[in-house]
């Protein structure tokens, strides 16, 4: 069993002056405490090491005033809540399967992250990226909570090379969150090279992604999931093996978001994608020597990206499929049948939330998602 080494660290802060001077304590709040906590696995070493020293000096630079809750991806708890608040932030988990609470109070909605590249990648860029191509980004939506949304396109604006980042495509389906109607459009009209599209009725995740595809002005396209934080140099490993091998469908490292802390924590093994007979999903764990690309079995489905040719020669997605699941293994086993592969990029690294149950209904006349099985 995984072992954790858990740092909390907290701070009463106090006037003074003493007396009942009022002031403002950034940990020491109105309703409840602030703490930081930051999780690691045993044994860590090189990047992940450097990285997790980055977020003990951004714990302690927290307890001095010097930054916000949440900055280089720390963990935040909250103690001593108010019942009022405590309600309040156990009926926003319901709502989204994760803390919302802590992401739309206290997480900055364009916080700082450590850069996950070892070393290894930066000595070993195969191509300049003056002739990469760009790419089209497509992130679809459906009720997706404000403050993740909002961070997930920031941190893909902030961190891609802007020649590499052509445009940005939200595709909404049919959400019916106040939020997501006119005040998303008001800041997507805002924001550079974002444009939204709305669909009047719930789709599913692959007729909602081929509304993206068909807008879509680039010939290699990016599939992020709404609740992502990319972190730096995301972007040019994926595009650098698009560019090698058009028939490769290049995958980042998927690493965690924690839905209750919303700490970035580190993938420190190397994985492979596999499936099982029954098809169901899951990880593998392999060793592989350096940074170096890799290819998978088969794929997470919900972050890479692909040639939008070679995506069509592969009949893009099977459009028979109802709502979700299965998708994602369909799409690998058709590249690897028709001469293309799947490959796992560690130099590129995104932190994604892996929700502890799924908020979303819909309706369908068939069992999901054993039905696109």
């Amino acid at each position: 069993m995984k072992q954790w080494a858990v740092i909390l660290l907290c701070w009463v802060v106090t006037s003074a002056w003493g007396g009942r001077e009022e002031h403002y304590d950034h940990i020491n709040r109105k309703d409840y405490k602030v703490v930081l906590t930051n999780g690691y696995e045993d044994g860590i070493v090189g990047v992940h090491l450097r990285n997790k020293k980055q977020q003990d000096k951004a714990m302690k630079q927290f307890v001095a005033g010097d930054i916000g809750p949440g900055e280089m991806g720390t963990g935040i708890e909250l103690q001593d809540i108010n019942p009022y608040v405590r309600k309040i932030k156990e009926d926003m988990f319901k709502g989204q399967g994760f803390d919302e609470f802590i992401s739309e109070n206290l997480v900055s909605l364009n916080r700082s992250l450590p850069d996950r590249r070892d070393y290894w990648c930066k000595a070993n860029v195969l191509v300049d990226t003056n002739y990469l191509p760009s790419t089209s980004v497509i992130i679809i939506f459906h009720n997706e909570a404000w403050s993740t949304l909002i961070r997930t396109v920031y941190s893909v604006i902030n961190r891609s090379p802007p020649h590499l980042l052509a445009e940005i495509i939200l595709v909404d389906d049919a959400s019916t969150l106040p939020r997501l109607g006119q005040e998303l459009q008001d800041a997507v009209d805002k924001m550079p090279k974002v444009k939204l599209i709305r669909q009047k009725e719930r789709k599913g995740l692959m007729i909602t992604r081929m509304t993206g595809v068909l807008e879509s002005v680039s010939q290699v396209l990016t599939f992020l999931d709404s609740h992502i934080e990319a972190t730096e140099g995301w972007l040019e490993p994926l595009l650098e093996r698009i560019h090698l091998n058009p028939k490769a469908i290049a995958c980042p490292v998927i690493e965690e978001v924690n839905d209750k802390t919303f700490q970035y924590k580190f993938v420190a093994r190397d994985l492979v994608g596999v499936f099982f007979w029954n098809l169901d999903f899951g990880w593998t764990q392999i060793h592989i020597p350096t940074w170096a690309p890799y290819t998978t079995p088969v794929m997470a489905g919900g972050l890479f990206s692909i040639r939008k040719d070679w995506f069509a020669q592969l009949g893009f997605y099977d459009e028979g499929m109802e709502i979700w699941g299965g998708e994602q293994l369909e799409l690998s086993f058709k590249a690897w049948m028709c001469g293309g592969a799947i490959e796992i990029v560690p130099c590129s690294r995104v932190g994604h939330i892996f929700r502890s149950f799924s908020p979303y209904k819909w309706t369908a006349k068939v069992k999901l998602p054993e039905y696109n099985y």
